[in-house]
């Protein structure tokens, strides 16, 4: 498997048109997130309750002014995790995640696709489709692609850092702080044509939009996995760019 990646510098976000049906389908209005403790804001911040619903809600600038989603602090977690499942099975070729800018604490999270919706306690039986082992520089931004697409129903993000401590910033506890997920993708059944999968989709080259994205913080670590076939990790490549860019894009094969 190969890489070919390209930067170029836009003013708006490339969104995907009907040609193949792929959506944003963490967007969609039926699906249903949640997370394991929930980060309430005091009353400097009106008491925001970051809630697992704000990680899809298109927006992820502003972490106090509740444009995330965020799990609780105020004592030791074993685990942090967050979910979301669709309303029904969908093939997934990207996933993008968007975290808490300048207070890097989600080092060690896993992510899992799951084929039916599970519980928490069922995860660690489950092989995930990554795990981020980098403790100093975990990526901010991480895409992970699926050139020839995942089934999936479910996604969890998972932490489980050994021998948590609730230290001063939360570095060595179970915290997530997701800012924005978005799952690329589409249904075989659907009744919204935007998101359907057309016939022999996985024939189908993907369309240029779909191998591009916003760059969530230009002056933080953005990094890219290709899936290759059924090898389950891919090798990581951290996408450097200038500092001004707010688009990039990639091309990721499908080595099968």
């Amino acid at each position: 498997m190969s890489c070919w990646m390209s930067f170029w510098v836009a003013t708006f976000l490339t969104t995907i048109t009907v040609c193949r049906g792929l959506c944003n389908l963490g967007r969609l209005e039926n699906v249903r997130t949640d997370q394991s403790s929930t980060y309430k804001y005091d009353q400097t911040y009106n008491y925001t309750k970051l809630t697992a619903d704000r990680a899809v809600n298109g927006r992820f600038l502003n972490h106090s002014g509740g444009d995330c989603a965020g799990t609780d602090v105020s004592k030791k977690h074993t685990q942090a995790w967050w979910n979301i499942s669709l309303p029904d099975p969908a093939i997934i070729y990207k996933i993008n995640l968007m975290f808490r800018e300048n207070n890097i604490r989600h080092y060690g999270y896993y992510v899992s696709i799951n084929k039916e919706d599970i519980n928490i306690e069922d995860l660690t039986s489950l092989t995930p489709v990554y795990h981020e082992e980098d403790e100093e520089y975990p990526g901010v931004q991480n895409i992970i692609m699926f050139p020839g697409g995942i089934q999936g129903k479910q996604m969890y993000i998972y932490q489980n850092k050994s021998n948590p401590e609730d230290d001063e910033d939360d570095l060595k506890n179970n915290v997530l702080d997701i800012c924005e997920v978005e799952i690329w993708g589409c249904f075989n059944y659907t009744e919204d044509v935007n998101c359907t999968c057309s016939q022999n989709e996985s024939d189908t080259p993907l369309p240029k939009a779909m191998l591009s994205s916003i760059v969530a913080w230009p002056k933080n670590r953005l990094t890219l996995i290709c899936h290759q076939g059924d090898v389950t990790f891919g090798p990581k490549l951290v996408l450097t760019h200038n500092n001004n860019v707010k688009t990039i894009s990639f091309t990721c094969f499908d080595g099968k």
